[in-house]
């Protein structure tokens, strides 16, 4: 049984129309491990997959910032006991100093299901809970120019591109991208707007992996 988090900022457990994203777990490690061993999951930045020990250390990392933030990324499983596909969803940047203290939003979904609108349809849950739960102005994300795939879907969430940077410790060029409540809500309109459009997020071209 998971640990309760002293004071959740977010929903522990957000169901959309196809999936469930919920709190990761310990025993997630070996469906997780399977996922991220994949080359194409982490083409950006890494161009490899990752090993089980890495993948062990990120899950623990998790785990450990729900506990001490009362929020983090996702594990998106789909609906009806489904199985684990991604990990989407919000941390606070620690990894990159323009950014430190902003929160984030990030994706990275198994191959298997990229192109279904999945990670479109937990990314808009994910930044609605962001504005209406966390209170946040603003929400940040950091894409390479060369992942095509997360650009577009940066752009179809709201994210918009604010200036070119370059991260130090790999020397690659990054664009950071930023959506606002006010932008957000309007794009978005109503809460049934929003819940339409994530019924409607299975016809957007998805394969997405972002940091």
């Amino acid at each position: 049984m998971l640990p309760k988090v002293a004071d959740p900022r977010i929903p522990e457990e957000l169901p959309t129309a196809r999936l469930l994203l919920r709190r990761w777990r310990s025993s997630d490690l070996d469906s997780l491990a399977q996922m991220f061993a994949q080359p194409e999951v982490w083409e950006f930045p890494f161009a490899r997959g990752l090993t089980r020990e890495e993948t062990e250390l990120r899950l623990s990392r998790y785990i450990e910032t729900w506990e001490h933030d009362g929020f983090g990324k996702y594990a998106v499983e789909l609906s009806g006991d489904g199985p684990l596909i991604g990990c989407v969803g919000l941390e606070l940047a620690t990894w990159f100093h323009e950014i430190e203290g902003e929160v984030e939003i990030g994706w990275r979904l198994d191959p298997r299901y990229w192109g279904d609108g999945y990670a479109t349809e937990a990314a808009l849950a994910s930044l609605k809970v962001g504005f209406d739960r966390l209170g946040l102005d603003r929400i940040v994300a950091v894409v390479e120019p060369a992942n095509l795939a997360s650009l577009r879907l940066a752009e179809k969430i709201g994210l918009r591109v604010v200036r070119e940077t370059l991260e130090p410790k790999f020397g690659r060029l990054l664009e950071v991208f930023v959506v606002e409540r006010e932008i957000f809500e309007e794009a978005t309109g109503s809460q049934t707007a929003v819940e339409d459009g994530l019924h409607s997020a299975k016809v957007l071209d998805t394969t997405t992996r972002a940091h």
